[in-house]
């Protein structure tokens, strides 16, 4: 018992170093770490203003290749085209690039995120800010998201 224990450790090693060995040719990533946000709106009065809710549990971190030799830029994007409430996505503090104003998703229509990323770079990030609005008279219901970010060139 004791050496299948042993066993699967060399083998987590052994993939290890391959992931190690294999991000030494700067390739294109992005990664979202963090829970899905929930985002819950349960006050407002009737006739009263927007109410607002944000959520900040996630990070995005990306990468650029050497090639092709431009900036790169993060489209981001919802499946979910006929929303009834308000959601925004910001990039808080990107390390490198720059970041769009608040970007509303109520399109599947990739929109800039966060532009002028420089080419072969590892290790960039930025926290993601969500914020869901609503108004008392929009009703009770529950908007559903899949949002897709895309590193793309220009």
């Amino acid at each position: 018992m004791n050496c299948s224990y042993i066993q699967k450790y060399y083998y987590l090693l052994i993939l290890g170093f391959a992931l190690c060995f294999s991000s030494q040719a700067l390739s294109q990533t992005l990664t979202i770490t963090g829970t899905a946000p929930v985002l819950i709106i349960n006050a407002g009065t009737p006739g009263g203003q927007l109410t607002s809710v944000t959520n900040q549990v996630c990070r995005l971190t990306y990468g650029t290749p050497t090639n092709p030799r431009q900036n790169w830029r993060i489209t981001v994007n919802t499946d979910n085209t006929s929303p009834l409430y308000t959601l925004t996505v910001v990039a808080l503090n990107p390390t490198r690039g720059t970041a769009e104003a608040a970007v509303t998703l109520n399109s599947s229509t990739a929109m800039n995120f966060i532009t002028a990323i420089p080419r072969n770079r590892t290790g960039m990030r930025c926290n993601l800010l969500y914020t869901a609005s609503a108004t008392f008279d929009q009703g009770i219901g529950t908007d559903l998201h899949r949002v897709t970010y895309t590193l793309l060139t220009p």
